[in-house]
């Protein structure tokens, strides 16, 4: 184990701080949202309109615009879904009352033609195949080998804790360039940014703070560039110019939902999915060509950021509906991924069934830039968990460990005996 790697397992990370914040959701929505959603779909249709924030008897906060007279919906189906999500003309990307103000206004999820490809572009040199096979060689083998090896140290384990909260923290803290030192306040600020979704004086708190921290590593990169993102930012141009400091800024908050927040999330779902499915794990440990359909199954049963905001440009007839121009429209990815008109059983995690496109990270220009690398780090955890923890089981002591959320899904803990 490389000095580096140990300084990185003494970084003090809180999984608490992680938790699921949707909390006052009915627990039958909070534990099965799309089987409710399926509900009401039967009557509305996939093109469901959201009326003061309720669907049905149900308040939903984060299902909200701004401004109270725009028209809000909230698209379920996967034939609807998969075609919104394809067409960018008629529907943008709409974050303007939420990370748009969290993150900055140049933040990629909500940038729209034509500044999203140029701004896309500046970063995906840091999410291709080339920087994966390096990043995965001097970061993620080692790292979760690491982590790894210290849950078999144990003769009982919070695998939330002790795995799934750490590795995407600790990574994107490696690609930004950050000072070891300076990673126990990343991650706390990185979870207090995403409350933002139900906190967002809170959210703005973290928002300014992480904003500082980052002003500070931008002066020290200015000084002495590195290989790490934030130095190939400040090198960066866009037609002709360089980035500013907020624009650098923007960009790495918002990394913090699409590098660390959902990472994380998928990350204790699959915890839950190794400690719950142990004959289709044994099949994964004997055949590890599984693998990718393991992980695969994992984002399509249970993605971890189920929701995402676009809005009309143009009134449009869509799924039935006469949408008017500038409605606020959630599309529900995790809706389509577990819809029974398209999946067999499709509340079921069957890493077995025929493969099909699902909609995890969304679709067309908008497709997750950092899906390689979720997946690489779902995949090496997987493998890396199988190999060195054979007889990892379910503490029959612990509580209850459901996988719940609506707008993020996921595991708040997952007790096991190694």
């Amino acid at each position: 184990m490389t000095d580096y790697i140990e300084q990185l397992l003494q970084v003090e990370i809180d999984a608490s701080d992680f938790a699921t914040f949707e909390r006052f959701l009915p627990e039958h929505v909070l534990n099965d949202p799309v089987s409710f959603i399926d509900t009401v779909r039967e009557q509305e249709g996939d093109l469901i309109e959201v009326k003061d924030g309720r669907i049905g008897d149900v308040a939903f906060p984060a299902l909200t615009a701004a401004d109270p007279q725009r028209t809000v919906y909230l698209a379920c189906g996967y034939d609807s879904v998969r075609m919104l999500v394809g067409m960018q003309s008629s529907f943008y990307q709409d974050y303007r009352d939420s990370m748009d103000i969290l993150m900055g206004e140049k933040q990629l999820a909500g940038l729209n033609p034509p500044e999203h490809k140029k701004y896309r572009a500046l970063v995906s040199s840091a999410f291709n195949m080339q920087s994966l096979s390096k990043i995965s060689a001097d970061l993620i083998d080692p790292l979760v080998d690491a982590l790894v090896l210290e849950v078999s140290n144990k003769e009982r384990a919070e695998l939330v804790q002790d795995i799934a909260v750490r590795l995407p923290i600790l990574l994107i803290g490696h690609i930004f360039g950050l000072p070891i030192d300076k990673y126990g306040r990343f991650a706390k600020l990185a979870s207090q940014l995403m409350t933002g979704m139900t906190d967002f004086e809170n959210g703005l708190i973290a928002s300014q703070k992480l904003k500082e921290m980052l002003e500070e590593v931008i002066e020290e990169k200015k000084r002495a560039p590195g290989e790490d993102l934030i130095s190939k930012l400040i090198q960066s141009e866009v037609d002709g110019e360089t980035l500013s400091d907020e624009d650098i800024i923007s960009t790495c908050r918002a990394l913090v939902p699409a590098g660390i927040e959902t990472t994380t999330r998928a990350l204790s779902t699959l915890m839950s999915v190794i400690i719950d499915n142990p004959e289709q794990m044994d099949q994964v440990r004997q055949d590890p060509k599984l693998v990718p359909a393991a992980i695969d199954e994992l984002l399509r049963w249970n993605g971890p950021a189920p929701v995402i905001p676009k809005r009309s440009m143009e009134s449009i007839d869509f799924a039935n509906v006469s949408v008017p121009a500038n409605a606020m429209i959630f599309v529900y990815l995790g809706h389509a991924n577990r819809d029974p008109r398209n999946w067999e059983h499709p509340e079921r995690y069957d890493l077995n069934r025929s493969r099909q496109h699902h909609l995890a990270f969304s679709a067309g220009p908008h497709l997750c830039l950092g899906n390689q690398l979720a997946r690489r780090e779902l995949e090496t955890t997987l493998t890396q968990v199988l190999a060195k923890l054979p007889k990892l089981r379910l503490d029959p002591e612990a509580p209850n460990h459901p996988i719940v959320g609506f707008n993020f899904r996921s595991c708040d803990q997952v007790f096991a005996l190694t």
